[in-house]
């Protein structure tokens, strides 16, 4: 691992002689034709190669129904280019909820929640010509469950995160009727969505929430945990679940997936067996669920790895770290070059899934050129952007244009996350100033305002 440095870079060869000092490998294209032309999902087209990741906004009513912020956010992106649309995190109970401000979908929220999709897509058509797929995110927090008078809903003990979240030794876990439960009501969610008109609805196994944390459970007995059939019962009951309530396959099924934790075994999905206390790579497992969600026809994954949770710099590498977090071990080229090898390895072995790369917004003004080289080498099938999207929505559309802007791009301060962490709206900070400069103002002096 190499020491953390921030970008600097101004010439193309000067970020490639850095990776390849590093013995990595940055795939690079000099055009970007490989990220022109429209991509098919099954029987569904999404227009452009660019994907909006789903980066939750923690902009919602206390009620779970957008707010305007929301409305603007997803305006925003449509108007950009994206030809597929990853809607974020969105619960699907009261006490599955990460805040107060997270998005929620029931028979409540269900009108509002419809008249995002339908603007999202109209604004789309109107600017771009074009109507993305939209994808809708259900999520279950489980131990970062932090909504008013919920309490986190734990599935196994990893004693580094629990000391960190200050959870006691004899906390309660979730019992095998209460995944049941939970399961059903996902189920349920998926249909409510399906009704709503999405393209598709995300078995969300990433960022050890609730359904990824079961993945890596090999200390839980019962059948959610222990063995590799028991840890992945839940991805692939909620996958059978959605697709024996709503037997229409044009409402498709994806995930947000992560390949890998980098949390030591035996605590983390993804990683190889070992006592070193470094926890390195191992495919085997997150191929072989990949290969049984193939089967039960998954036709999107958005790659990712790690969490944002003591782990942030493996899934969005970084220039400035969040206060009180920990340092960075490795250079963020190490990160991004890691997100781009796995996903590789991935969209290989399982070609017929349609798969976006992550962690590509720190290359800045060289998005273009190695996510192209990306496409080309068949490494993804699809650019997945997050935080850029709240910096630079228009990106795709000015790259596709030939008119892309670097002075418009992410500078990975982490702003976006850290005011998120204590409570507060997401936005950029730096670029969307004056949607959001009195968010950051306020902040700043230690005054969250919404």
């Amino acid at each position: 691992m190499g020491e953390w440095k921030s970008f600097f870079y101004r010439h193309a060869d000067e970020i490639r002689t850095e990776a390849a000092s590093k013995g990595l490998h940055l795939p690079w294209a000099d055009d970007t034709e490989s990220l022109h032309g429209e991509v098919r999902l099954g029987s569904k087209v999404a227009p452009t190669r660019f994907a909006v990741l789903p980066v939750e906004g923690r902009d919602a009513n206390k009620d779970g129904t957008p707010s305007e912020r929301t409305f603007r956010r997803y305006r925003r992106y449509a108007a950009g280019g994206s030809g597929l649309i990853h809607f974020e995190a969105v619960a699907f109970s009261p006490e599955g909820r990460a805040s107060d401000h997270q998005l929620m979908l029931n028979q409540h929220t269900a009108p509002e929640i419809k008249r995002l999709l339908d603007e999202t897509k109209t604004q789309a058509q109107k600017i771009m010509g074009h109507i993305p797929l939209c994808y809708i995110q259900l999520q279950e927090s489980g131990r970062y469950t932090h909504a008013s008078g919920a309490t986190p809903r734990l599935v196994a003990r990893v004693p580094e995160f629990d000391e960190r979240a200050h959870i006691q030794p004899d906390a309660p876990l979730l019992s095998d009727e209460e995944l049941e439960k939970i399961c059903v009501q996902f189920i349920d969610a998926a249909e409510l969505a399906y009704k709503l008109g999405f393209d598709g609805v995300d078995v969300k196994a990433c960022h050890r929430y609730l359904t990824s944390e079961l993945l890596a459970a090999r200390s839980r007995s019962g059948q959610w945990g222990g063995s590799y059939e028991n840890r992945v019962r839940m991805v692939l009951s909620m996958l059978d679940g959605v697709r024996d309530r709503v037997s229409n396959p044009e409402f498709q099924l994806v995930s947000r997936f992560n390949l890998y934790d980098a949390i030591e075994w035996p605590y983390g999905w993804g990683v190889k067996e070992t006592k070193s206390g470094f926890a390195a790579p191992d495919m085997s497992e997150p191929l072989r669920l990949l290969e049984q969600m193939r089967e039960r026809g998954v036709v999107y994954v958005s790659a990712t790895c790690g969490t944002p949770y003591g782990r942030a710099w493996i899934n969005r590498p970084f220039d400035r770290k969040m206060p009180n977090s920990p340092e960075p071990p490795e250079h963020p080229l190490e990160g991004v070059c890691r997100g781009i090898a796995l996903t590789a390895e991935a969209q290989r072995a399982t070609p017929e899934i349609a798969m976006s790369g992550f962690g590509y917004s720190w290359l800045r003004e060289f998005i273009p050129n190695v996510t192209a080289g990306v496409i080309k080498e068949g490494g993804a099938t699809f650019v997945g952007l997050g935080r850029e999207m709240l910096a630079y929505p228009d990106m795709p559309r000015d790259i596709l244009q030939g008119k892309f802007d670097r002075t418009k791009v992410c500078v990975t301060c982490s702003y976006c996350s850290e005011v998120m962490a204590r409570g507060g709206i997401v936005g950029c900070f730096i670029r969307d100033r004056e949607e959001y400069g009195k968010v950051f103002n306020a902040y700043k002096v230690g005054t969250i305002i919404r």
